[in-house]
């Protein structure tokens, strides 16, 4: 673990990483989403921009743990699911998420919210399970 920063300055390489990272991680979760992908650049970029005068360093210090909570929510707290032809979400767990999942008894995949699959509230989604052709 680094020394903690003493200037805003010495946060910039932590803080252009961060940026790195996030972008992967969203590029990592939405692949061919080009609407998502298009939509969380806009996001991550504004969000980076309207930080950019912060000049308090508990503050920024903090952001930067914001950062490393976002990298790891994108990576391993989202899963998102394609509409097959059937009207069922496809939804592929990496074989790694699945097993902390499976650890942490926290396998629950639903839909963010009833838009998203543009059915009664009610309604419960089939869920089809699939297994990834990764090792």
């Amino acid at each position: 673990m680094s020394p903690p920063a003493t200037t805003i300055r010495s946060l910039a390489p932590t803080v252009r990483s961060g940026y790195r990272r996030l972008w992967r991680a969203r590029k990592s979760l939405f692949g061919a989403d080009t609407a998502a992908l298009i939509k969380s650049a806009s996001i991550v970029r504004a969000e980076f921009d309207s930080k950019r005068d912060v000049t308090d360093v508990v503050e920024a210090t903090g952001m930067v743990s914001a950062i490393d909570e976002c990298v790891e929510m994108l990576r391993e707290g989202i899963v998102q699911g394609e509409l097959n032809d059937r009207g069922n979400y496809v939804v592929r767990i990496d074989p790694e998420k699945n097993a902390a999942a499976k650890k942490d008894d926290r396998l629950d995949v639903e839909p963010i919210d009833p838009d998203t699959i543009g059915r009664d509230p009610a309604a419960k989604p089939e869920v089809v399970v699939t297994t990834s052709g990764k090792p």
